[in-house]
């Protein structure tokens, strides 16, 4: 189940800082 919390999260991390590790 993906949380649109987390989601956000993660595209915001992509776009911010392409190469951040989770």
């Amino acid at each position: 189940i993906f949380n649109k919390s987390l989601l956000a999260k993660f595209a915001w991390a992509m776009d911010v800082e392409p190469e951040y590790s989770f």
